[in-house]
């Protein structure tokens, strides 16, 4: 990008300025703010980077990947970017929402997510009758062949409650793709967030994450001259100085930049200077009042210019001297390194209780303790053998950290204990249960009994039992869950399997395990 000489505009021409413009963009015959305070995604600058996630993001909403996560540094412009990619979609195409949390909970959450799309809730209604209507309007508009794409920015605002309502969000699938994708974007302490063991749920569902970078020096000057000529103006002659100053002060990040670059401008007008130098990007920054301004680093300076290169015949003898050092290294370290020895691990020990789970319940006398080092060792090899035995029709495995206290009445159960002191529950459960969790919209013979018995402790009403995964079942899965101590997901889980073994009927337990119901049953 060439910098043509920008025209002195004088303060003689400054006073009439557009509306919201401010005077030396209206005398230097700009049409817009080159810098203002808001997100502007009419004009983006692209790098290669954000080029690059741009795509990526894209991609996944085209594919219906489900849940993306988009983290950055504050005034990094991840709004801006997340605007231009709402805008880039055909809305006969793609329905969007934006959302803007601001400390939300859960309700408010939900009641900001359908009003962006559109979608009238009635007031005062439960969360999980708001999730269902959200859920069969998604349904209803991706059968109309239609994307629906959830943006939710300032994301590290919301709790752990409002998290999960995110994440029941983005189980919202058909078997073939996700209804709603979500593109979930904050902070960089949303990562932190997402870390913490009570949102592994959430963490587990994310698709794709991507974080956004400050600019480097060169890129910071691009950015600037991009903005200029994309508001109508002419580039701007800046030297090396100027630049190091602009990026060392903003560390690369637009919103800094376009608040440092406004005051620049209003200096060069009063002065009726034609080019920027760092003496004048440090008055501007003295005029922000918002630190003081830092000794220059020459040694920054060195970043606009590339070092001179080497003639080839100097550098090979060089290479050739650290090939050689290297290979003798090699040969160096593989003659005197022998390799360790390896340890064999120690097979976990056969419980006291195991002879007695054996007898005492009917097809489990053919398994035998198997050798493994881990309980999920254990658990895996007693899985094949229970799959290819006679209890294959009844029983499974749920392996959980804790001890056989843990475990129902009625339910065998043994406690093993690894070399490290970690003690695991080892239950077996009817084999109708889930353990994993199941596609909304799927059906399973199990499912209409544990509706059944939801409906019968008042979390699910009647026209609900449908055999069905749907929004009321997992919101009516999440009571009972968080009825049994468990961490409430409305969604299968091996603890969540353990405890509806000890509550529901022998009857419902007895159901077939595999399979789908036929359409209409």
């Amino acid at each position: 990008m060439s910098d043509a000489t920008l025209p002195s505009p004088g303060l003689a021409a400054a006073p009439s300025a557009g509306l919201g413009l401010p005077p030396y963009a209206a005398a230097w015959g700009m049409v817009a703010h080159p810098f203002p305070v808001t997100p502007d995604e009419t004009r983006y600058y692209f790098t290669p980077e954000i080029e690059d996630l741009y795509s990526e993001l894209r991609h996944f909403v085209e594919m219906r990947k489900g849940f993306m996560l988009l983290t950055g540094d504050v005034g990094l412009g991840k709004t801006t970017l997340l605007r231009r990619l709402l805008a880039s979609f055909d809305r006969s195409q793609v329905n969007t929402a934006l959302v803007l949390t601001g400390f939300l909970d859960q309700a408010e959450l939900l009641e900001a997510i359908a009003r962006d799309f559109g979608l009238q809730l009635k007031p005062g209604a439960r969360r999980f009758d708001h999730l269902d209507a959200l859920y069969r309007f998604l349904l209803a508009e991706s059968d109309a062949g239609k994307n629906n794409l959830l943006v939710i920015d300032d994301a590290q605002a919301l709790d752990a409650q409002a998290l999960d309502v995110v994440r029941q969000l983005s189980n919202f699938e058909t078997a073939q793709s996700k209804l709603i994708q979500i593109v979930l974007c904050g902070q960089t302490e949303l990562r932190e967030s997402l870390d913490q063991h009570g949102l592994r749920q959430v963490k587990s569902r994310i698709a794709l994450a991507r974080e956004l970078h400050p600019l480097d020096a060169i890129q910071v000057r691009q950015y600037i001259q991009h903005r200029l000529t994309a508001a109508g103006g002419a580039p701007l002659p800046m030297d090396a100085a100027a630049l190091v100053r602009l990026h060392a002060l903003t560390g690369g990040f637009p919103r800094r930049i376009h608040h440092l670059m406004d005051r620049c401008l209003y200096a060069l007008m009063a002065s009726d200077a034609r080019a920027l130098d760092a003496a004048t990007v440090d008055r501007a920054w003295a005029d922000l009042g918002w630190e003081p301004v830092p000794a220059p680093a020459q040694a920054a300076l060195p970043v606009l210019a590339k070092p001179p290169r080497r003639p080839a015949a100097l550098l090979l003898p060089g290479l050739a001297g650290l090939v050689l050092g290297l290979v003798l290294l090699g040969a160096w370290v593989q003659r005197d390194t022998k390799p360790a020895a390896a340890t064999p691990e120690r097979a976990l020990a056969q419980p006291a209780n195991w002879e007695t789970v054996r007898g005492s319940y009917a097809g489990l006398a053919a398994l035998t303790w198997p050798a493994a080092s881990t309980g999920e060792g254990v658990q895996q090899l007693l899985e094949r053998q229970l799959a290819s035995g006679p209890a294959s029709s009844r029983w499974q495995t749920v392996l959980a950290r804790g001890d056989g206290a843990q475990a129902c009445a009625g339910k065998p159960a043994v406690t093993l204990q690894d070399p490290g002191g970690e003690r695991w529950q080892l239950v077996f459960v009817e084999s109708g249960l889930p353990t994993a969790a199941v596609v909304l919209g799927e059906q399973r013979p199990i499912l209409r009994g544990m509706q059944q018995y939801l409906h019968g402790r008042g979390w699910l009403v009647a026209g609900s039992i449908d055999g069905v995964m749907g929004p009321l079942t997992m919101a009516a899965l999440g009571r009972f869950q968080a009825e049994e101590g468990l961490t409430g997901t409305g969604q299968f889980d091996p603890a969540t399997a353990h405890r509806l073994s000890c509550r529901l009927p022998p009857q419902v337990l007895a159901a077939p395990a595999a399979g789908t119901m036929a359409a209409g049953a």
